[in-house]
């Protein structure tokens, strides 16, 4: 079950109280809100992200028993395909449950976006707990760096180009 209601681990008052950080954790709930509601738009997407990184701390309150959760995916409503992917991306990397926004009943905006939310790479680095639901490693303004640790000591990682230039890696 989601919670909504304004209590997150760490709180010991509130309808919900718990401390987060057992293993499974102690929280009544599966998922908790971080954020506000998103909209189909790169600000809003960007902003709810930015929500779990309170949650990312040692030891990370956002754990297998109680995810951090920034909002559904509005995977299929965003302006571009790139940015369709990189939001699926960036709720993969904090381990976000991964509750799809759009009309699962278009076929139009299913084909498109097959590609994203099939995608079992992206889908293995969200389910894999490695001791930490993955975080904000690097953030110089005009990019952010998202790493999330991975069976055998690898790392995911998510670079996110915040500048209105586009970033070439290579």
């Amino acid at each position: 079950n989601c919670h909504w209601g304004g209590t997150v681990p760490g709180q010991t008052t509130g309808d919900a109280p718990c401390t987060g950080t057992t293993m499974p954790s102690n929280c009544p709930y599966n998922f908790f809100r971080s954020s506000g509601d998103i909209q189909n738009n790169w600000k809003s997407m960007f902003g709810n992200l930015q929500t779990t990184r309170k949650f990312q701390g040692n030891p990370p309150l956002s754990r297998p028993g109680t995810w951090a959760y920034p909002d559904m995916l509005e995977v299929g409503r965003m302006p571009t395909f790139n940015e369709d992917r990189t939001h699926f991306g960036a709720w993969c990397i904090v381990s976000s449950p991964l509750v799809l926004g759009h009309d699962v009943n278009n076929d139009t905006t299913v084909d498109r976006i097959w590609p994203i939310i099939s995608n079992t790479e992206a889908i293995a680095v969200n389910q894999a707990w490695e001791g930490h639901p993955g975080r904000l490693a690097k953030d110089n303004g005009n990019t952010q760096i998202w790493a999330k640790a991975q069976p055998n000591g690898a790392q995911a990682v998510l670079l996110l180009s915040l500048g209105r230039t586009p970033w070439k890696t290579g």
